[in-house]
């Protein structure tokens, strides 16, 4: 669990302020990809990624989180690639971890 706040100035944006300085886990899970009814079973998942950092109090870290790709109730069509979900430390935007989404 978080401690620390959580800012959202953007919608879908979500910025964190370090509470004290540490090592840090810090997980990161991309979304599915779309539901086809031919393909029910089987839509592609995201990559989970995980990663220790060493984080300083006061940092801020910019937070995205994928959302699933598009369902598609044709059953011949295409569906929706899922977001990827990472975290960005303040300092020159450097990515500290980015999980892909799925197909």
């Amino acid at each position: 669990m978080l401690a620390g706040k959580v800012t959202i100035n953007t919608q879908g944006i979500q910025e964190w302020t370090v509470p004290s300085t540490g090592t840090y886990l810090i997980e990161a899970i991309g979304a599915r990809g779309g539901i086809q009814p031919q393909y029910v079973a089987s839509p592609g998942l995201g990559a989970y990624m995980s990663g220790q950092f060493s984080l300083s109090a006061g940092q801020k870290l910019t937070i995205v989180v994928g959302q699933a790709g598009q369902d598609n109730p044709i059953a011949d069509g295409g569906t929706a690639g899922g977001g990827a979900s990472f975290v960005v430390a303040d300092i020159n935007n450097t990515p500290l971890i980015i999980a892909g989404g799925g197909s």
